[in-house]
């Protein structure tokens, strides 16, 4: 992505931060102690509206050319 795309990213993750708002697919709040799971995306929750069918195929496409470039 451009710098710019990364800079818009940037204002809306530091606005969520500091609204202290949680933003699917983007933010989370959660208090975790040692025995819990530290990785952001386990809490973040998933957009599924904003998925389309066009986007899974192209997903499909990129992982069939890892699996294909990878033997």
């Amino acid at each position: 992505k451009n710098e710019e795309s990364w800079n818009k990213i940037k204002e809306e993750w530091l606005a969520s931060f500091s609204n202290k708002k949680d933003v699917p697919g983007m933010s989370v709040r959660k208090r975790v102690t040692k025995d819990d799971e530290w990785c952001a995306e386990a809490y973040l929750e998933t957009d599924y509206e904003s998925l389309s069918e066009k986007d899974f195929e192209e997903e499909l496409k990129k992982y069939w050319m890892f699996k294909v470039m990878s033997e």
